[in-house]
């Protein structure tokens, strides 16, 4: 690959396994970070800059010359503000295509509130006169062991999503379908993929499995939209996030990401990492 490509939130959970496949095939890629001591692996200093998507002026400095932007935006109470400059500095810097990770269930016509915001901000993308290209990913196998994992070491798991099963899918698969489409973005214009794993799993189910990896049981504990509230408060999530993330749990309890949809395939030619292998690789950070 010549072209540039410019990514964004470079060192989260997504960004950093995008920055890192690209590079990884020798890539031209600036590595974007709100972070001022941002590091990317694999990548050389002068491939990550910080950059914050308040600042009009640095982000058309960093769009400058580029060919792809993925465009990964935080969760912060202003990020449909910060997507609206992020395009507008994109297309005064020339930047061709758009690749934006949004979430499975993005409709900006939705009565829930979370895929309200998701699909305004898609909207905004398709509308921003840049080619574009969208990923709606399932929940990710990750939150099990990030913020999830100190429920775990705990014993119990809790979540709003009652006993629905949803197809996870590993980060590393949706960096992997990013990849894919920025390897020939103008292939895949226009397109709109869901990454989700082969199987759908409920929590039970996956607390079942972790509990078999580390040798002791782990207790789903279904919760209601209050509770979930009230937990995320105690975390001291502002609004209007701690209302987007608590509309999460009736988009997943709609049976949302129950069926596998084959992208992941489709997109990288082979079939998505499976939720027993991530629990068998991952099986220290609960124990």
């Amino acid at each position: 690959m010549s072209r540039r490509i410019v990514v964004t939130g470079a060192t989260g959970t997504v960004g950093r396994r995008v920055s890192a496949r690209l590079l990884a095939q020798g890539a031209d890629v600036l590595a974007l970070s709100s972070r001022p001591d941002a590091q990317v692996p694999g990548a050389p200093a002068a491939q990550v800059r910080q950059a914050d998507l308040r600042d009009p002026a640095a982000l058309r400095r960093a769009f400058d010359g580029a060919d792809s932007l993925f465009l990964l935006l935080p969760l912060a109470p202003d990020k449909p503000a910060l997507a609206q400059g992020a395009l507008r500095a994109a297309r005064e810097a020339g930047v061709r295509h758009v690749l934006r990770l949004s979430a499975i269930g993005a409709d900006a016509g939705s009565d829930n509130l979370f895929a309200r915001v998701q699909g305004g901000i898609d909207d905004a993308v398709a509308a921003s006169g840049i080619a574009w290209t969208l990923l709606r990913p399932a929940g990710f196998m990750q939150n099990y062991a990030t913020y999830g994992a100190a429920m775990i070491r705990a014993g119990s798991y809790f979540a709003a999503h009652a006993d629905v099963a949803q197809a996870m899918v590993d980060a590393d698969d949706i960096a992997a379908c990013a990849d894919a489409v920025l390897a020939d973005p103008a292939a895949h214009a226009g397109a709109v993929y869901t990454p989700t794993g082969a199987r759908a799993w409920t929590h039970a189910q996956a607390m079942a499995l972790i509990g078999q990896a580390i040798g002791r049981p782990v207790a789903y504990v279904p919760i209601d939209d209050e509770a979930a509230r009230a937990a995320l408060q105690g975390m001291g999530m502002p609004e209007p996030l701690r209302s987007w993330m608590v509309a999460l749990g009736p988009l997943v309890r709609s049976g949302l990401g129950h069926q596998p949809t084959g992208d992941v395939q489709r997109l990288t030619g082979r079939a998505p990492r499976s939720l027993e292998d991530f629990v068998r690789e991952n099986a220290q950070v609960w124990r």
